[in-house]
């Protein structure tokens, strides 16, 4: 049975946040997904030797060229022009669409190694980015949809710092590439008719360039394009396969428990009407922990306790900052 963590005492609160400082995040055969809920995601890296990576693995093929397609069920390597640095160009390894099954998992711990040994690395330029399948959980709901939307405004800044992963802050060139989008979506989401699902797409769809982006969606219903998902932009590169695992159980999870009969519409809306704390800006760089804030979305969105776990550890996780400067706020202010 699934601890409900948010109801704790504050001394088990407590109690909680210290275990955690120890606990570590494990990489399963399995994370429980629906076989139908898909997913993909795109590794950037800075990579020094592309070349010997195509070579030594044919199962990654190279989509470099303008307008090479590649068949879905491989993985392939492309240019991205947004990261680079003095010793290497970057690049990105675009999965194919994947499903929860011990084959993804080994061959996803297997790339991120593979990249490694081609002298790649995780710049502070790099982003992380998981698709998840909009077909068999979004399903042309328009309703469901907004309700992803309305969830990520209430919690963003909680997401924002799980995305984080092992640092304490986000990428460098995360306002360029994945800015926030609470801000603007709470101010056009009350005026949003949720009868049509086309006036739903082009309402939310705000830029590809976002911290979620539904353009994928949108040119599949709109046009008739082959690609169908719903994309999370906001986490940092990562070539560590669990923080990898657990960035696609978090974000696919999320779409789920938005998506189902189970979403709180009440207690989300109170969520966002209620929250009067400030946006990201440049005092507010989404990386102070709400410790309250994640506990409330845990029990929202999982139902185990190792999901929760593996959450909560890495939203605490604060790499690069000294531990007397943690800001741990247990009680938050409404």
């Amino acid at each position: 049975m699934s601890l409900m963590v948010s109801e704790l005492s504050t001394k088990e609160k407590d109690e909680l946040y210290q275990f955690l400082l120890d606990y570590q995040m494990d990489y399963r055969d399995s994370l429980n997904l629906p076989e139908d809920v898909t997913f993909g995601v795109e590794i950037e890296s800075s990579l020094r030797k592309p070349k010997k990576l195509l070579e030594m693995y044919d199962w990654i093929l190279d989509s470099r060229e303008k307008g090479k397609n590649i068949p879905f069920e491989y993985w392939n390597l492309v240019f991205e022009s947004s990261v680079y640095d003095d010793n290497g160009a970057g690049y990105e390894v675009v999965s194919p669409i994947l499903t929860d099954n011990i084959e993804t998992w080994n061959k996803l711990n297997e790339v991120c190694q593979i990249i490694r040994s081609c002298c790649g690395i995780a710049t502070d330029e790099c982003g992380a980015h998981v698709h998840v399948g909009a077909e068999n959980t979004i399903q042309n709901d328009p309703n469901k949809l907004l309700n992803i939307f309305k969830l990520w405004v209430a919690y963003e800044d909680v997401m924002f710092k799980f995305g984080y992963g092992k640092n304490a802050a986000g990428r460098e060139s995360l306002l360029m590439y994945s800015p926030p989008i609470a801000e603007t979506v709470k101010k056009i989401i009350g005026d949003i008719s949720p009868e049509d699902f086309s006036n739903v797409l082009n309402s939310l769809f705000l830029s590809k360039r976002r911290a979620i982006n539904i353009q994928n969606m949108r040119d599949f219903y709109l046009f008739g394009k082959s690609k169908n998902t719903i994309e999370f932009r906001n986490a940092n590169g990562t070539l560590d396969p669990v923080v990898w695992q657990n960035l696609i159980n978090v974000f696919c999870k999320f779409v789920l428990y938005s998506t189902s009969s189970d979403f709180d519409e009440e207690f989300v809306d109170y969520k966002i009407d209620s929250d009067d704390r400030p946006y990201y800006g440049p005092s507010n760089g989404y990386s102070e922990i709400y410790f309250e804030r994640a506990l409330e979305i845990a029990d929202l969105i999982f139902d185990n306790n190792h999901d929760k776990l593996n959450f909560l550890k890495q939203y605490i996780m604060q790499k690069q900052v000294p531990e007397s400067q943690h800001k741990l706020t247990l009680s938050y202010k409404r």
